[in-house]
């Protein structure tokens, strides 16, 4: 049975028979699978006052304990000492829990702690909390390499079990690894019997991801009935359920089933308007056309959807486009509570359209008035690296965004774009590294850093990464069409680069 339709009779159950350990057990496991620790916890400790050497009741104490705070660590600790043995895994595994800070709800371990977990999976191999509590820990250390490894250890040591699976995907997942993440979980769905539907949202996600909607919306239909009955309970469900058939061109139908719940929820009116970015600009169209009329005039939907028209602008390039995005937002220029919000987005609809003086004039009417705006001050730079003879005060606002805002994918982009305009193209690299690395899906990134090579002479290196730009725009069919016309033309000028080459052999 589900857990959440189980629930019931088993509750039914325990007041017949409040005595009985299997009742208690099944509650735990059903809490704990729900996310609902202190109720699994509950039911884990009264089932092993009955029964001291119940071996899924301990393992349900060793799972919950691990999302518990310091103090409730150390009352299940001090509970158990009075029914299990000392050297038993599961103390062991508590005893570890109970010594690892917790600071603002989040396990903070030190390497000592990391060392202490790892070897608890050497010296009890075969029990599952503690591999789970080094998986965990190492991820809560930012260790995210090792603890996919040792979860993926997990999954070969426990054939069987689903639990590794799932520890492997999510955290692959995590870090954007999509088609690993992807393996992992669908091993996971095949070692899972019982709710397989979250399994396949969270499977539809990773397809969705890897620009496969087709395959995204097979891997749900057959729940269809099931996630609209369910929506209320379990939002997420519905929410990757309408991303599919939008993703896969059905915005009318995607449209009906959300359309009726935008009043009364701002989260599905934010989230059907970022639907936007992630499809065909044409499909895009169609999704901020439906949900305009009825969007209101709450101020934090006009921005968002503002933003939206604007940034479908900068991938259709035309003008009736910026229009939408200008009305939606012109009215709360005035407003001093969303003024600055409006004239950011004023300043890159002016942009966008190629009306640069107006631009610069609303970042510089935003900067007037909040001078440490950096998002202004970054937009700022941006535009002026475009222009040679305002690069030395492009340099200056980017190096002082950069030192305002560390290791942000977007300000170190400007930050590269600033130091090109001013000639010095091989600092300019060091700093697209690290925005490469901070986000490497993002094209215009990977386009400047060939710009920059190719401004050092490198030719042959900049084939090389603009070959991955190609890789990525094929990937992303909401990318934007200037930047298919940026890849087309630096691979004209890198091919006329190497034909002089061999001309001059």
């Amino acid at each position: 049975h589900r857990d959440d339709l189980a629930e019931p009779e088993l509750r039914q159950a325990l007041d017949l028979a409040p005595d009985r350990v299997e009742v208690r057990a099944a509650l735990a496991f059903a809490a704990a699978r729900q996310g609902k620790t202190d109720e699994a916890r509950m039911h884990a400790m009264e089932g092993l006052r009955l029964d001291p050497d119940h071996a899924a009741l301990r393992t349900v104490i060793a799972m919950v304990g691990l999302g518990a705070d310091s103090a409730q660590r150390a009352r299940s600790l001090a509970t158990l000492r009075n029914v299990l043995d000392a050297d038993e895994p599961l103390m062991e595994v508590l005893t570890l829990l109970a010594d690892v800070p917790v600071v603002d709800g989040d396990d903070k371990p030190t390497r000592t702690h990391l060392t202490r977990a790892v070897k608890l999976t050497e010296r009890f191999g075969g029990y599952l909390p503690a591999w789970q509590l080094a998986v965990f820990l190492h991820a809560d250390a930012g260790q995210r390499d090792e603890a996919i490894a040792m979860a993926r250890r997990a999954v070969a040591r426990f054939p069987s079990r689903p639990e590794p699976c799932e520890w492997a995907a999510r955290l692959l997942a995590d870090r954007r690894q999509w088609g690993d993440a992807l393996s992992e979980a669908q091993e996971w769905r095949r070692r899972r019997i019982d709710d397989r539907l979250s399994i396949d949202v969270f499977i539809a996600g990773l397809l969705l991801e890897l620009n496969r909607p087709a395959d995204a919306r097979a891997q749900l239909a057959r729940y269809e009935q099931q996630i609209s009955t369910e929506a209320d309970r379990r939002p997420r469900h519905l929410a990757t359920w309408v991303n599919a058939l939008v993703s896969s061109g059905e915005v009318s139908r995607a449209w009906t089933l959300i359309s009726g719940r935008l009043d009364d929820d701002t989260n599905w009116r934010q989230g059907w308007i970022s639907l936007a970015n992630r499809v065909d600009a044409q499909v895009a169209r169609d999704v901020l056309e439906r949900v305009t009329p009825a969007i209101g005039r709450r101020p934090e939907d006009l921005l968002t959807l503002a933003a939206a028209w604007n940034a479908l602008g900068r991938r259709l390039n035309t003008r009736d486009v910026y229009d939408e995005a200008e009305q939606l937002v012109s009215p709360l220029a005035n407003d001093p509570k969303w003024s600055v919000e409006a004239m950011l987005i004023l300043g890159s609809v002016a942009e966008g359209r190629g009306e640069t003086e107006e631009a610069v004039a609303k970042y510089r009417a935003v900067i007037a008035r909040q001078p440490d705006n950096v998002l202004a001050m970054n937009n700022l730079a941006a535009l002026l690296a475009t222009q040679p003879a305002q690069a030395a005060e492009a340099l200056r606002l980017a190096e002082r965004v950069a030192a305002a805002m560390p290791n942000n994918a977007d300000v170190e982009d400007t930050l590269a774009a600033a130091l090109m305009a001013s000639g010095k193209h091989e600092v300019a690299l060091k700093h697209l590294e690290t925005a490469i690395s901070l986000r490497p899906d993002d094209p215009s990134i990977r386009i400047r850093e060939v710009r920059a090579l190719l401004a050092l002479g490198r030719h042959e290196r900049a084939g090389t990464r603009l070959s991955a730009v190609g890789s990525l725009l094929e990937r992303q069919p909401a990318a934007k069409e200037l930047h298919r016309l940026d890849y087309a033309e630096l691979r004209r000028e890198i091919q006329q680069a190497s034909a002089r080459a061999r001309d001059d052999l």
